[in-house]
């Protein structure tokens, strides 16, 4: 049984791996492009403020060369006092005279002074260096080094593009799970709705496709319980109307002939009677049954004493049609907590229909089950098709095989008989199911609870 509901789940756990999947590519995706588009915008930044820094640096630079040469007056001393210098050891800065002479560093100097350390050297790349407004010289390079604004882009990139994958991740999980809830909610809602109209049927799918099938069965309940609702006015109308031109008929004729009705006439007028009130009987038993407000009058009785007794007061209809009721009592002398007439009517009806379609037998075992009394009423009969199975309960509604099945010359039933059957059941806490196969018969299993004194 685990295994069977852990196979049930496996279609929606399989989804819901999917779903995790996708919000982990969405977060993955999410934490490289914000990786990205920081470690791009931390470039940028570095390279612009580098350049702002190398400008400033240049400006110093300058001013410090002009004022040591301001200083000492020549190059060669002010050279021999910027050697000495800590703020210029190990830095690439180059200086030229005023007449295009290499001036520092010294340990580059070579015999030919006058030419550049670097033959392709454009003028473009030296700052001049200005005292009192007049240029001493020139340089190249910068006596600093560049300031990192930002340390370790890369990781840093990596580091802010993971924190804002696991909050997208975090958030998109979260409106999933309200997402997810949100369809559980509305898949129960419609499962409980569906249940109440459609118990027969069970739905195997989850999520979206399991809302979709409910809707779907729920919308064909509906439409079928709207074309019920237009047809049952008519139904009514019609074993009403039925009876009632009977009566008119002879009344207006004991009225035109004033002459007083003969007694097969007025037994003809009864017969209409009694069909008319057992109608109108059973629409408000139906009615209270399904509505809840049926009373029932429990007390212990022997329910094998009563199919028994059932059994023998349909029996002479049984030898006129040649059909034999074999009855099986296999809890003997079990009790019943219920009301007496209202199971009664119950077998009665089930019986009836069993005798009604039978060829030649028709089978009743009573047993017991876990403290419910199981009563199984078998007939040989041909059948009920398939897909009128789902709406044997229903109100009004008359199959095929009991149309087939209906003798002619007789008045067919309200279709009322089976619903009523169904509420009383249900109004004691018990079931009654129906299972048919074509051409070979039809099973019907009443469960009971042994006690059950609610309601």
């Amino acid at each position: 049984m685990a295994l069977a509901t852990n196979w049930d789940k496996w279609p929606g756990n399989m989804r819901e791996m999917n779903a995790n999947r996708r919000l982990l590519f969405i977060a993955l995706a999410a934490a490289i492009v914000c990786a990205g588009i920081t470690y791009s915008f931390t470039f940028w930044m570095q390279a612009k403020l580098n350049t702002e820094y190398a400008k400033i640096q240049s400006i110093q630079t300058g001013v410090l060369l002009s004022s040591t040469y301001d200083l000492y007056g020549s190059w060669d001393q002010a050279t021999e006092k910027l050697q000495s210098s800590p703020l210029l050891q190990g830095q690439q800065l180059q200086i030229w005279s005023v007449s295009n002479q290499l001036v520092w560093p010294w340990q580059n100097a070579s015999p030919s002074r006058n030419a550049p350390l670097f033959a392709d050297e454009a003028w473009s790349d030296r700052h001049p260096i200005l005292l009192n407004g007049e240029i001493i010289g020139t340089f190249s390079g910068l006596s600093g080094r560049e300031q990192l604004v930002f340390p370790y882009p890369l990781l840093l990139s990596i580091s802010i593009g993971l924190l804002i994958g696991l909050v997208v991740y975090f958030v998109m999980q979260r409106q999933h799970a309200v997402h997810t809830l949100g369809i559980h909610r509305v898949s129960a809602l419609l499962d409980s709705i569906r249940s109440r109209q459609t118990p027969s049927l069970s739905i195997a799918a989850a999520g979206m496709e399991r809302i979709e099938t409910s809707i779907r069965l729920i919308d064909e309940h509906l439409y079928r319980l709207e074309t019920l609702r237009k047809s049952m006015v008519a139904d009514i109308a019609h074993e009403l109307r039925t009876p009632l031109t009977v009566l008119r008929a002879k009344l207006d004729k004991a009225l035109l002939s004033q002459a007083a009705l003969s007694l097969n006439e007025v037994v003809v007028l009864q017969d209409e009677v009694y069909r008319m009130s057992k109608l109108l009987g059973d629409l408000q038993q139906l009615a209270l049954a399904e509505s809840g407000h049926l009373q029932l009058e429990k007390r212990w009785f022997p329910v094998g004493d009563q199919i028994e007794q059932l059994t023998g007061l349909l029996a002479m209809e049984a030898e006129e049609d040649r059909i034999v009721i074999d009855y099986h009592n296999n809890d003997a002398g079990s009790l019943l907590y219920a009301d007496e007439n209202r199971i009664k009517q119950v077998l009665l009806n089930i019986m009836g229909n069993a005798l009604r379609h039978a060829r030649s037998k028709v089978s009743i075992s009573l047993v017991s089950e876990n403290y419910h009394c199981v009563i199984t009423i078998t007939d040989d009969g041909e059948g009920i098709e398939e897909e009128e199975l789902p709406y044997l309960f229903d109100r009004f509604y008359r199959g095929t095989s009991s149309r087939r099945s209906q003798p002619a010359g007789s008045s067919p039933g309200s279709g009322l008989g089976l619903s009523i059957a169904k509420s009383l059941i249900e109004a004691h806490h018990g079931s009654i199911t129906a299972a048919s196969r074509w051409q070979e018969g039809t099973t019907f299993r009443i469960t009971l609870p042994v006690i059950n004194d609610s309601a």
